[in-house]
């Protein structure tokens, strides 16, 4: 496992400023990003996690005695599986040099090896990890949703999908000689206004609902979780203490993020975290609870979109819930999309975990789960 003088280790918290120089330089989420916006995001991801334990490893380096080479890191989490708390974590940042792309792999066997013994999520998978966790069989599997990577979307600013549109037709063939017409981007954006005009706005919200931004986690939010619980098989582990973490813990997700809450009679019955991907794309990264409420929900989600809308967006996205959600949410006039990768896996280790996790429709993922939206 050596190539000269440098070995797969254990990451320490020390090797912090070489894991920033490799993922500054070669991993497009920290490209550009200073060494102290690094620190915080990655304090906020491993030291202040709530869910961490003596038994969860930072991550694994390649390193000599001077650099890092590369980094492949862990993010606890706890889970609901069938009412008990699991803990478990999520994979995140991998990444590596160039110069010792061939040696990626021993990053990535670690990394399955601390699932043979704990719950192991990885929930943005891109295409080389979705690839390995196919084809090396080491226990990663998709979660059991059907029509998990279905993308609802409203649109009311076609230039927000220009360039994923033009980039599909790369893709298809045939691009240059229409891309070189100087009234492509014009024709193709009033296309885009009339196919997306159906899908511009969510329907006004239903009375007997009042939603107001949160700059805190209410601890109602306790209260909320332990209400509807036991209708979710495997679910991350909500609650005022995961919330505030999540949403509030570094400076970069309080930049991008909003939790909104929704009462009825003063009581706190659901709420919605708005996270802003670009500056004209808003995803909802957890609507909750997510099978009950219909109504509050729909009260958050018009919320979120005025919200988006009044921040100059021109896209709010829902994507990775159950299907229960998603196809109440496709009622209220989203349109609807498929993803081009399936990017949520899981391992469990031997034992009871295995039935309980296997089962259609038991899982309720949102866009908190481990390192999504972080």
């Amino acid at each position: 496992m050596t190539a000269g003088r440098v070995l797969m280790r254990p990451a320490r918290w020390s090797d912090l400023e070489g894991i920033w120089r490799v993922c500054s330089a070669h991993h497009d989420d920290f490209r550009g990003m200073t060494l102290e916006q690094f620190r915080d995001i990655f304090t906020h991801r491993w030291l202040e996690n709530p869910a961490r334990t003596d038994a969860h490893a930072f991550g694994w380096v390649l390193a000599d005695e001077k650099s890092v080479h590369g980094f492949l890191g862990l993010v606890p989490v706890v889970f609901q599986v069938d009412g008990k708390d699991v803990t478990g974590a999520s994979g995140t940042t991998w990444v590596v040099d160039p110069a010792f792309r061939s040696r990626s792999l021993e990053l990535y066997m670690p990394y399955m090896a601390w699932g043979d013994g704990h719950l192991l999520i990885d929930t943005t998978a891109g295409e080389v990890a979705g690839k390995c966790h196919a084809g090396l069989r080491r226990g990663m599997r998709h979660i059991p949703v059907p029509e998990f990577g279905e993308r609802l979307l409203w649109i009311w600013k076609p230039s927000a999908v220009i360039t994923p549109v033009v980039g599909r037709l790369a893709k298809a063939g045939g691009w240059r000689a229409w891309g070189s017409l100087p009234t492509f981007r014009p024709l193709l954006a009033l296309a885009l206004w009339v196919r997306f005009l159906p899908h511009r706005r969510v329907p006004a919200s239903p009375a007997g609902f009042s939603v107001e931004e949160a700059h805190a986690a209410p601890a109602q939010l306790d209260e909320l979780w332990e209400r509807h619980r036991g209708a979710y098989g495997v679910t991350a582990k909500r609650g005022a203490t995961f919330i505030g973490w999540r949403v509030f813990g570094s400076t970069e997700l309080r930049r991008r993020t909003r939790l909104l809450v929704c009462r009825r009679g003063g009581a706190v019955v659901a709420y919605l975290v708005l996270y802003q991907k670009t500056v004209l794309h808003f995803l909802v990264a957890d609507l909750f609870p997510m099978s009950t409420e219909p109504e509050a929900r729909h009260a958050l989600l018009r919320r979120a979109w005025e919200l988006a809308r009044g921040a100059g967006g021109g896209v709010l996205e829902v994507y990775g819930f159950h299907p229960t959600l998603m196809a109440e949410t496709r009622a209220l006039g989203a349109f609807a999309a498929r993803a081009d990768l399936w990017t949520y896996w899981y391992k469990t280790p031997p034992g009871p975990l295995v039935n309980a996790v296997a089962h259609e429709n038991a899982w309720w993922p949102s866009g908190l789960d481990g390192d999504i939206n972080m």
